[in-house]
């Protein structure tokens, strides 16, 4: 795993990664898409609280693969999902990082959700 060129240029950019504590749940419109007692919380810099939940625990019918990829220099390479509930679609509504780099290593197997995209609601339960 190699290091964040990102922390490199600026070692003292606020990024912290934590484990929320208890269950959460994430759905769109009513429909439950993910629950989970292992959420991470990704709080950098002036950007909300992020929310990302392992993908092994969400419906694998809500999230279908795109080809569309984005860079950060602090985290790697993300990929993305539309987010499907019904005959709805909210476009490149999720993201993940396969190979993050070593500050945010964390972050692989779990996938993130854009809440302010669509009527996302996501509750601790």
């Amino acid at each position: 795993m190699k290091a964040a060129p990102g922390f490199q240029k600026h070692p003292d950019h606020p990024l912290d990664i934590k484990h929320a504590d208890g269950n959460w749940e994430l759905s769109l419109t009513g429909e439950k898409i993910a629950t989970s007692s292992n959420v991470l919380i990704l709080s950098e810099g002036g950007y909300p609280d992020r929310f990302y939940f392992p993908v092994q625990d969400i419906k694998s019918d809500c999230i279908r693969p795109i080809d569309h990829h984005s860079y950060c220099p602090f985290k790697g390479t993300a990929r993305y999902w539309d987010v499907v509930v019904g005959k709805d679609v909210v476009a490149a509504a999720a993201w993940g990082y396969d190979d993050p780099y070593f500050e945010c290593a964390g972050l692989a197997g779990h996938v993130c959700f854009y809440l302010e995209k669509a009527a996302f609601e996501i509750k601790k339960s």
